[in-house]
Parts: structure tokens; C-alpha cells; sequence
């Protein structure tokens, strides 16, 4: 219904769209708000910032930049980009555009990426996003005028190596929009074109997955209910991967998983997991592991009863990083991690945190560490048992920062706390306290 709307408003046609001429307008941090959602009154967006309560309290935590291209008067009031602020060192999320999911509209990307250069390096996590949409808009044009598609392209299209990342909160419409309209002869053509494979290598239901020696399953595997498993797993599984009741497997798991994979029951394995999974890896259970962790997890990763590890981490995270029992390690974290960060049970640590975590970590049981934090903490940080660090605290703590053990600090307090900021056992400090703490500083 949304799409259908933007359809019949002639600024939102495919002739406005077209037109991405227009100025960029700032609305600095702890500004009046009024302004900007006055400007997107008569636009039915799905952007939050139209409401006037949660547009302020971004304004709050940093400046909000929306460009606006001309109506057909020449006149720059059309909203078509958001880009959100934190304090002046971050950009809050997804660019979002006016797109059903707050997606960009196919024209717009080239205004994006210009200002991009603007911000310089704190953009530069975006240049994945913006690559592929601009390859997934090439290929939607050569649909529409019914051109074929070359290997490459229909290897992006499937998500064979990867998920397309746009900036909306949902994916891209225009990749369902393409498959929908292919049945599964179809699909099974260009999926045999893609890898080179037999027809017969290319599965759409549970007896084909499992018969050995396929490539690729289109679609879920649900195989909850097995215990144990003696087979071939399919390389590549475009779904979820179910094996919520697998207590033991020695053999190889796919190499590509595109939805979850649930492996509640497993308590140990040796050999490696899929490099890809693109949804949540759930291995609650697991108590012991030789291998390889997969590079990336879209979702979470629970791995609540794991005690001790010598290895890596993946380096990317999507959501939540459950690792509640951990109380050794010796190796470095993922690089990012989407939300929460639970290390509640670690003491000691020697290698790297993630340089970034989107919501809270919590490091309630660290003694002493020697080294850096997270860049950007989202929310709060729970450092409570803390006696020493050598290093520095990251740049920005979204919410309160807990150190009332610290007793001494060599390095570099947070530019910007949220909340609150507890110090009360600090005798010697060798560097900077905050610029800002938005609550109660002991």
C-alpha cells in the first residue's frame, strides 16, 4: 500500500524520482525540531523523525541532515534522504530514504554518495551498502527492458555470497519483485548456470536436500527432529537450516546457511561451522569446539554455556554476541557486533574488543585489562569490578558508563557518556575526563 501511494504522488513518480536536484539542509544538535518536522508535514513517510517528541530527542544526541530535491516549481521541499547524527563522531544508522522499508529510491544514490565524501572516514562502513545498490539497480533496469542477466549478476541476485545490504530496515523490494516472477524451472536454470552444477544438483524439498551431492537448496530445511546425522548436508542452503534436536555430527555443515541455523542440542563438535550464516547461529549448549567459527553472523550468536576458547570469533555480528559463561580467552572478539555484548563471567582478557558495539556491553567480572575498548558503545557499559586499565575507554558511551572500582587510569576517558559516570574510587588519573556526561557524575 505504501509503494502504491508513493506511486500516485507525482514528486514520487518515476519522472520525480528522476530529479535529485536539490540542497542538503542541516538541523544541528540540540536545535528546536519544529522546523524539521514542519518540513514533512504532506509526505506520508515512514520516517520516526516526522514525529515531533522523537525527532527532538535525536536533535538531542546529534544533528540530522535531510535532503530535500526540487518540486517541478524548482522549489527544494521534497524530502528524500535522512542521515542521523550521534554527538559529532557517528552516523547513528542506515542513511534511510523514501522507499517502502525506508529504502533509497532507485535514483537517489549518487546524491548519498557525494555526501558521503563530506563525512569522510566515519562513512566509509556505508561503501558496501552503497555498492550494492547501485549493482542491484543496474540489474533491475536490465530486468525491466527484459536483457538478460550475465553469471556475476545473477550470482549478486541470489545472495550466493553474501546478503545484499541497502540501507532500509528491511530488504530491498525490488530483489523479491525479481524472483517472484521466476517459477522454479527458472530458478533452477539460472542456478545451474551460476554454478556450473547438474539440474539434478539443485534442491527444492527435504528428500532432494538430503539424497547427497547437491549444491544448492532453494528455500528452508527443516529437519528438527534428527538426532544424528550421517549424511551430506547441500553447500549452499538459501533458508534457515533447522537441527534444533542434533546432538552429535561429525561431517561438514553447509558452507552457506542464508537464514538461521538452530543448533540448540549440540554440546560439542569438532570441524567448522559455515563461513556464512545470515540470520542467528544458536549453539546454546555448546561446551566444547575445535574449528572455525563462521566469518559472519547476520543475527545473533548464542554461545551462553561456553567456558573457554582458543580461536576467532567471527568478524562480524549482526545482533546480539551471547557469550555469558566465558570466562577465559585469548584471541580477538568480532570486529562488530549489532547490539549487545554479554561477557558477564570474563575476568581476564588479552587481545582486542570489537571496535564497535551498537547497544551495551556487560564486562561485570573484569579485574584489570590492558588495552582498548570499543570505539562506540550504543548504550551503557558495565565495568563495575575494574581496579586498573592501561588503554583507553571508548570515544562514546551512549548510556552510563559503570567504573566505581577503577582506582587508577592511564589513557583516555569517553568524549561523550549519555548517562550517568560513577569514578568514586579513582585516586589517580593520567588523561581526560569527558567533555560531556549527560546525567549523575560521582
Amino acid at each position: 500500500m505504501y509503494a502504491q501511494f508513493l506511486k500516485e504522488l507525482p514528486i514520487y513518480s518515476k519522472e520525480g524520482l528522476q530529479n535529485i536536484q536539490g540542497v542538503w539542509i542541516k538541523y544541528p544538535k540540540e536545535s528546536d525540531a519544529k522546523a524539521l518536522v514542519q518540513s514533512l508535514q504532506g509526505y506520508t513517510l515512514e520516517w520516526c523523525i516526522a514525529n515531533l517528541s522523537t525527532a527532538q530527542n535525536f536533535l538531542n544526541g546529534g544533528d540530522i541532515h535531510v535532503f530535500y530535491s526540487n518540486d517541478p516549481m524548482g522549489n527544494s521541499i521534497v524530502p528524500r534522504l535522512a542521515i542521523r547524527m550521534i554527538w559529532d563522531s557517528q552516523i547513528a544508522e542506515n542513511p534511510r530514504g523514501i522507499a517502502p522499508k525506508q529504502n533509497l529510491d532507485p535514483y537517489i544514490l549518487p546524491v548519498l554518495e557525494a555526501k558521503f565524501k563530506e563525512f569522510g572516514s566515519i562513512a566509509d562502513k556505508y561503501q558496501k551498502q552503497a555498492s550494492d545498490m547501485k549493482f542491484l539497480t543496474q540489474i533491475y533496469q536490465k530486468w525491466e527492458n527484459k536483457i538478460s542477466l550475465g553469471r556475476d549478476e545473477l550470482r549478486f541476485l541470489y545472495e550466493i555470497d553474501g546478503k545484499i545490504r541497502g540501507f532500509g530496515y528491511d530488504i530491498d523490494p525490488r530483489i523479491q519483485e525479481i524472483l517472484d516472477a521466476k517459477d522454479k524451472n527458472a530458478k533452477r536454470k539460472d542456478l545451474v548456470f551460476i554454478f556450473g552444477c547438474n539440474p539434478n544438483q539443485i534442491s527444492f524439498n527435504e528428500n532432494e536436500a538430503l539424497s547427497g551431492g547437491i549444491i544448492y537448496h532453494w528455500g528452508n530445511l527443516d529437519v528438527r527432529d534428527i538426532e544424528s546425522f550421517r549424511g551430506k548436508f547441500p553447500k549452499y542452503i538459501r533458508g534457515y537450516l533447522d537441527l534444533k534436536s542434533l546432538k552429535s555430527y561429525k561431517g561438514d555443515f553447509p558452507k552457506h546457511v542464508g537464514g538461521n541455523l538452530h543448533l540448540i542440542c549440540l554440546k560439542s563438535y569438532k570441524g567448522d561451522f559455515p563461513k556464512y550464516v545470515g540470520g542467528t547461529l544458536n549453539l546454546e549448549s555448546l561446551e566444547s569446539f575445535e574449528g572455525a567459527f563462521p566469518e559472519h553472523v547476520g543475527g545473533d550468536l548464542d554461545l551462553e554455556s561456553l567456558q573457554s576458547y582458543k580461536g576467532y570469533f567471527p568478524k562480524y555480528v549482526g545482533r546480539h554476541l551471547w557469550l555469558n559463561s566465558l570466562e577465559s580467552f585469548k584471541g580477538n572478539f568480532p570486529e562488530y557486533v549489532g547490539e549487545y555484548l554479554n561477557l558477564e563471567s570474563l575476568e581476564s582478557f588479552k587481545g582486542n574488543f570489537p571496535e564497535y558495539v551498537g547497544s551495551s556491553v556487560n564486562l561485570l567480572h573484569l579485574k584489570s585489562y590492558e588495552g582498548d575498548f570499543p570505539k562506540y558503545i550504543g548504550d551503557w557499559l558495565d565495568l563495575r569490578s575494574l581496579n586498573s586499565l592501561k588503554g583507553n575507554l571508548p570515544e562514546y558511551v551512549g548510556d552510563t558508563l559503570y567504573l566505581g572500582s577503577l582506582e587508577s587510569f592511564e589513557g583516555n576517558f569517553p568524549k561523550y557518556v549519555g548517562s550517568g559516570l560513577n569514578l568514586e574510587s579513582l585516586t589517580s588519573l593520567e588523561g581526560n575526563l569527558p567533555e560531556h556526561v549527560g546525567g549523575k557524575f560521582i
